[in-house]
Parts: structure tokens; C-alpha cells; sequence
């Protein structure tokens, strides 16, 4: 059999084109290893700051409150005013880190989820009285609450507790002194919707892209939204996510945003989380 020269090149062209393929594929496996190694490093530091911060502002803090609560002497009405002021701060602060911390142990794959059934309008109510509500009296912002009271959700109620939280205390923010505010909670489909409309100007460009997209890019959020507000947001969006959730938003026709997710509804006749306990 003779051979040709165009038959001896074909070995070598499918010689070469492998060794193309090969190159690319260890390319590929380095710069995904960098990725990797990287995320941790960020992660680990989260981790780090946080905890090397944790303990210092919370002594801060029971410092303030033993002064708040005389322990050391009265005070006159401008230094409660001023130490009213470092509390808050204080515990703003203390929000922040642990908001970091949750971040950090998202992006480690280390932050887990105790589902179980969750009155929706008591966990709500609860939020609020822990300190919400309040804000919102300070702005005097007209607060309503559209949720039926038997509605159930699978949570985790710790977590849940944690969204609504943000989700709340981010409306209250951004919606001008008087304005209004309401929570809305209803069947659809075989889940519950959660919708919580504001009185704020417009949500920005940077931020509706991110939250309509159709994948989740913790990185990419965190390298747009470098505030306290975007922080909140983000680790909404993680629990959400770890929900099998998203946070959407979209500006209202009417003035004002909403933002809304869904969760499922239970499987299973476990007892309900209400107020802190089993029902």
C-alpha cells in the first residue's frame, strides 16, 4: 500500500489539534483552580475580620448598656441622647459583622439551613416588635400589613427571621419621612409569595440588573454594592438562594419598589415555629 503525503499529514494535523485541546483544557483547569483559591482566601478573611471584630463591639456595646441603665451614675439628658447614639451605632455595627460572617461561611459552603414549618404573620409581628417597628414610628411611615395569619412557609426560621429583617429594615431606610410601606403575603401557585413595597425614589441601574439576572454571582454583587445596604442585600439574596429562592425587584409604576420571593409551603404536619416556639 503506498502511502501519500496527504495521508501522512492527517495523523499529524489530529496529533496537533489534540495537543491544542489539551492546552486549552489545562488553561482552563489552572485559571479555575486560581478562582477557587482565591474565593477561599476572601473567605477566610471575612471569617478572620469578623471574628477578630465580634468580641471587642460586643464588650463595647454592654459597656453602653450598663451606662444606659445607670449602673455607674445618672446621666443628664444630652449624654443619654449622645449614649443612645453609640448603642445604635453600636448594634449596627455588630448587624454588619455577623453580616460578613454569614457571607463568609456562604462563599466556604459551611452556612446550613434547619427547615421546618413557619407561621409567616407571627414571625413577622416578631420581627417588628424586636425593634423595626420603631423605625418606622421615628419616620412616622405609614406601615401595613397584608398577610393572613394562617399562612405556613418551609424555613428556616432563624434565617427567615434574618430576611425579613433586612428586607424591612432596608424599605424603612429608603422610604422618605411619612411615606408608606407594606408587606403583602399570598398563595401562589403551591408556594407563598412574599412581596414588600416602598416609597423610595427608584432603585438603581447596577442593582436590577443583579437582581433580575438569572444566575446568582455573589462575587459580581460584591463588587458593586460596597455598602451597608448592599451587604444586607446580598446575604438576603445567599439565604434566599440556599431557600431555592430568589430576590426579585422592580421599580412600581406608581412611585416607590418592591422586592418579593417565594417560598415553598410544608410537607409535612411538623409543628409550626411561632414566636420563638412550637405550636
Amino acid at each position: 500500500m503506498i502511502m501519500t503525503q496527504e495521508n501522512n499529514e492527517a495523523p499529524v494535523d489530529a496529533l496537533h489539534a489534540r495537543i491544542n485541546q489539551l492546552e486549552q483544557e489545562k488553561n482552563e483547569l489552572q485559571g479555575l483552580l486560581e478562582r477557587n483559591k482565591a474565593r477561599d482566601a476572601k473567605g477566610n478573611f471575612l471569617h478572620l475580620l469578623s471574628h477578630e471584630l465580634r468580641s471587642p463591639l460586643a464588650s463595647v456595646n454592654s459597656a453602653l448598656e450598663l451606662l444606659k441603665e445607670d449602673e455607674v451614675g445618672p446621666l443628664n439628658t444630652n449624654q443619654g441622647e449622645f449614649l443612645e447614639v453609640a448603642i445604635n451605632n453600636t448594634r449596627r455595627m455588630i448587624k454588619l459583622i455577623e453580616t460578613l460572617f454569614d457571607i463568609a461561611r456562604f462563599e466556604n459552603g459551611q452556612l446550613r439551613l434547619e427547615k421546618q414549618p413557619v407561621n409567616l404573620k407571627s414571625l413577622l409581628e416578631n420581627v417588628l416588635n424586636a425593634g423595626v417597628r420603631a423605625d418606622f414610628e421615628t419616620k412616622k411611615i405609614d406601615l401595613t400589613l397584608e398577610v393572613p395569619s394562617d399562612l405556613v412557609v418551609e424555613a428556616d426560621s432563624r434565617r427567615l427571621y434574618q430576611i425579613l429583617d433586612n428586607l424591612l429594615s432596608n424599605a424603612c431606610q429608603h422610604t422618605p419621612y411619612q411615606g408608606q410601606v407594606t408587606v403583602k403575603a399570598a398563595h401562589q401557585r403551591n408556594k407563598i409569595e412574599v412581596s414588600i413595597l416602598d416609597g423610595r425614589s427608584a432603585l438603581n441601574e447596577q442593582t436590577m440588573a443583579y437582581l433580575t439576572a438569572r444566575t446568582f454571582r455573589l462575587e459580581e454583587f460584591m463588587t458593586r454594592e460596597l455598602n451597608y445596604s448592599g451587604l444586607t442585600l446580598t446575604i438576603t439574596s445567599c439565604l434566599l438562594a440556599l431557600h431555592r429562592s430568589r430576590l426579585r425587584a422592580e421599580n412600581r409604576q406608581d412611585g416607590g419598589a418592591v422586592f418579593s420571593f417565594e417560598l415553598s409551603t410544608p410537607n409535612s404536619k411538623a409543628p409550626i415555629f411561632r414566636l420563638g416556639k412550637a405550636v
